[in-house]
């Protein structure tokens, strides 16, 4: 087995090997597993294709544009491709960015920031692509910061006309909401099928940039897959249900160090839920 990513990662029970690359349905096997991938995002890029080579991948590449930076990576049964979140000396940058700017996308206007930050790697990562293609499943993932990327190059990969491909699969961890009203509604009628967006019961980042009463109406996509305070996921649940969820699960951290918020949004926190939860099915 092997371990991978940063900060007291967890032991692999599952390793590539395992991945369900034609999965069509949820898989938590493949939702574990990309969790490790956005983890292994927060990586050097030594240890990054160092990781890829000892995970199975005959071809990765490291992308590293000014404060952007994500890998992609591929061998005949599936290209993955994943971005590096808010490194957690800037988490605080991304829950208090007021820059709620939105501008056009290839489906709807999105936020201008998220939407500079994959024009620094897109160049690089479309050659790279191209490179790499072959007709294999195309997956991404991707956390905090890293998951609004990984959404927004999913548009830009199904929509924009140099680019549209099929795409597999997207699982992403502690997303901040991207774009606006028509992003989302649009995204999801293309991609809702295949896009598991994990919420960790209080994490703070899941809830920026806040709605609106006037201006940018901001949405976010895919099908919701949330752990709740116990750390059991859940499909579905009422809004009254996820407003005592969360109650419960501030009242559980009282006294205790940092945020419930922020150490929700720990990748380490998803991590080990998502074992907790690997056979668990909608």
């Amino acid at each position: 087995m092997m371990t991978a990513g940063n900060k007291g990662v967890i032991m692999m029970t599952v390793t590539f090997s395992d991945f369900e690359a034609e999965a069509t349905t949820y898989s938590g096997r493949n939702g574990y597993l990309l969790g490790q991938a956005a983890n292994l995002a927060y990586e050097g890029a030594d240890k990054v294709l160092e990781t890829l080579d000892n995970w199975g991948f005959i071809e990765a590449r490291f992308l590293d544009r000014g404060d952007s930076q994500g890998y992609l990576a591929s061998n005949d049964r599936l290209i993955l491709i994943a971005f590096r979140g808010t490194e957690p000396s800037k988490l605080k940058d991304i829950v208090t960015d007021i820059n709620l700017a939105l501008t056009p996308g290839p489906v709807g206007r999105v936020h201008s920031g998220f939407n500079r930050a994959l024009a620094l790697l897109w160049p690089e990562l479309i050659d790279h692509f191209h490179g790499m293609y072959q007709g294999q499943p195309v997956w991404l993932t991707g956390h905090s910061l890293g998951a609004a990327l990984a959404t927004l190059a999913t548009a830009r990969l199904l929509f924009d006309p140099a680019d549209r491909l099929r795409i597999q699969g997207l699982y992403t961890f502690g997303s901040p909401r991207v774009g606006d009203e028509a992003f989302a509604a649009r995204f999801d009628a293309e991609c809702q099928r295949f896009t598991y967006r994990y919420r960790n019961n209080n994490d703070v980042v899941t809830r920026v940039p806040l709605p609106a009463v006037i201006g940018p109406q901001y949405r976010h996509v895919g099908k919701l897959c949330y752990f709740d305070a116990t750390g059991c996921l859940r499909f579905r649940m009422s809004a009254w249900e996820m407003l005592w969820d969360r109650l419960r699960g501030r009242l559980d951290d009282l006294g205790k160090p940092l945020s419930d918020g922020m150490k929700d949004h720990f990748m380490k926190a998803y991590l080990e839920k998502l074992e907790q939860n690997l056979k668990t099915t909608p």
